[in-house]
């Protein structure tokens, strides 16, 4: 889904690159624990499950150093041949365990961080940046992330800027501003949403962790608190477990906005799928 997504945003014949990542390997072993703990109450159905997750995750062998998944093996090449034309796909998966990393994985993240070296390097050396975007991306982590909610509109933030930059750059060309937007939204410093009521997030690090994360990851770890979703409910959750956590965000100095802005904008990125409601629930 998400490599639909990056093909549908790629711009003058550019070939995307990309690489495959498998994370959480350390996952046996809650799910191990679990089975354990909870086995005896769940269902037939349940146990199966969760025993064909942990069969899974135990599938990884070692080669030459390496670890190798035969399952995202497999998925990475049918990437392969289904995006070969579009995108530029790392030749094999990366594992790593983000949790409890061993030597193996150290290693691992070395070669990753090798592969999106040669990646960055391979962008600069063959597409130009235009530099009114690198003044204007200077200007976001400087004067506007700073001043300005993590979620503006794009007057505000295009207004900010005016003050910001002075008389060293022109901000009356409408199209053009757009334009220099939409460059920042291609390398990550911003993302715009023009179908939802011309929506600037400032701080896409920010939403990633705080909203995607928190929305996508209900198990709780170490370095991280799950506090809108449990193990129970998986990856559903309800409108109102969204709003008590963007209080609390506000609390903390993070405004993003209230449920329904967050809700249209997760849509937008094709992240969530909106249930079927009954009229008791329409609001949740």
């Amino acid at each position: 889904h998400w490599l639909r997504f990056i093909v549908s945003r790629r711009e003058g014949g550019t070939i995307p690159q990309v690489a495959v990542v498998g994370t959480h390997r350390g996952a046996a072993a809650s799910i191990s624990t679990l089975l354990k703990d909870d086995g005896h109450v769940m269902t037939a159905d349940d146990r199966q499950a969760m025993i064909a997750r942990l069969k899974q995750l135990k599938s990884l062998t070692a080669i030459n150093g390496r670890r190798v998944s035969a399952t995202l093996q497999d998925t990475t090449q049918r990437f392969h041949a289904e995006f070969s034309e579009s995108l530029d796909l790392a030749a094999n998966p990366f594992l790593v365990e983000n949790v409890e990393p061993d030597a193996m994985d150290a290693a691992e993240l070395t070669r990753l961080r090798q592969w999106l070296g040669s990646a960055f390097q391979h962008i600069r050396t063959t597409r130009q940046v235009p530099r009114v975007c690198l003044q204007v991306a200077s200007l976001i982590t400087t004067k506007l992330r700073p001043t300005l909610p993590p979620i503006s509109t794009h007057t505000e933030v295009i207004a900010a800027l005016k003050e910001a930059a002075g008389d060293t750059i022109d901000f009356s060309d409408d199209a053009r501003n757009r334009a220099i937007l939409s460059h920042l939204w291609e390398a990550g410093h911003l993302m715009v949403f023009e179908e939802v009521a011309d929506t600037v997030v400032l701080n896409p690090q920010a939403f990633g962790t705080h909203v995607i994360g928190q929305l996508f990851c209900p198990r709780s770890g170490p370095n991280f608190q799950s506090l809108v979703v449990d193990e129970e409910d998986g990856y559903v959750f309800r409108q109102s477990q969204l709003d008590a956590h963007l209080a609390r965000m506000v609390e903390h100095g993070c405004d993003f906005g209230d449920a329904q802005q967050a809700l249209q904008l997760l849509t937008a990125l094709e992240l969530i799928i909106p249930l079927p409601s009954t009229p008791d629930t329409v609001d949740d």
